[in-house]
């Protein structure tokens, strides 16, 4: 496993090394009564993972990777990790998953992952796509709303040209992940090219009645000159079938800095749960948030 852990220059290798400084406070947002074994829309039985380590190439730094689901199934969440991340979202029809990053040291590797479900799995779904010019500063931060009664689900952002393609010009993603309320996806960073646009993309499913969908979100005070992450734990029995990262200021709002994780991870069987790190430029009141979507 790559880095998880920066400190005063010195790599640690390792999700305890993480943990261990992880100051966690896990709060539940839950919508709809919990009465009725109602199901969510998504059915979370059976999912697949599909996950790749990406090196760059000799004597570069920037480093990129896809991977896909398997015929027959669509990303359900993007994931990746490793080195400090850049972008992260679904691609090819929802059918894989790309990143970009940077390594900080030699060996490191960029792991990208898919969460897959079969399409027959995933009922009433739906996508939102929205690209957001500059408003004239490099930090950039949106979010992309579902329509009303769908939660939202496996998305992610990056940036684009002046033409509408791909730019590589976006670094340092402090922010991907469902909202507080699970209905919209936010994303954000840093692209220093004014005339790039950062795009915002999710997915988005019919929600049960009574809902059975809800965000685990926990935060992990900074601390200087660390990277440091958290869990965010589904309940007993509930599938986190998608999640993420944000840094975040004593406001809520995003705070500039990095992020080199945002990951599924199994800690009660299945995927129970997500994990994320992350450092924040400032120390001063500011978290490392992990978000996740569970569903039941």
């Amino acid at each position: 496993m790559n880095v998880l852990r920066r400190s005063a220059g010195t790599l640690t290798r390792g999700v305890a090394g993480v943990a261990l400084i992880a100051m966690v406070t896990a709060t539940a947002v839950v919508a709809g009564s919990s009465a009725s074994p109602a199901k969510a829309a998504i059915n979370p039985v059976g999912l697949d993972k599909e996950s790749q380590n990406f090196f760059p190439q000799p004597g570069q730094t920037a480093v990129e990777g896809t991977v896909g689901c398997p015929a027959g199934t669509f990303v359900v969440a993007a994931a990746g990790g490793g080195v400090i991340l850049d972008t992260l979202r679904p691609v090819g029809n929802f059918t894989e998953v790309n990143a970009t990053g940077r390594i900080t040291a030699r060996g490191d590797a960029l792991t990208v992952t898919a969460t897959c479900a079969p399409a027959r799995q995933l009922g009433t779904v739906t996508s939102v796509t929205k690209e957001f010019p500059s408003n004239g500063a490099a930090f950039r931060h949106a979010f992309v709303q579902c329509p009303a009664g769908f939660y939202a689900y496996g998305g992610g952002g990056h940036y684009t040209n002046s033409l509408h393609g791909n730019s590589p010009n976006g670094i340092n993603m402090v922010s991907n992940s469902p909202g507080a309320d699970g209905t919209k996806w936010a994303f954000a960073g840093t692209d220093n090219v004014l005339s790039d646009s950062m795009e915002i993309t999710t997915q988005c499913a019919q929600m049960a009645s009574p809902r059975r969908d809800l965000i685990i979100q926990s935060g992990t005070p900074t601390v200087p000159n660390n990277f440091v992450g958290g869990f965010a734990d589904c309940p007993a029995g509930w599938t986190a079938i998608s999640g993420g990262v944000y840094l975040s200021n004593a406001n809520g709002s995003e705070a500039p800095g990095q992020t080199i994780w945002s990951i599924p991870f199994s800690r009660a069987g299945g995927i129970s749960s997500w994990f994320a790190s992350g450092q924040a430029n400032s120390a001063v009141n500011t978290k490392t948030n992990t978000l996740a979507q569970c569903i039941f």
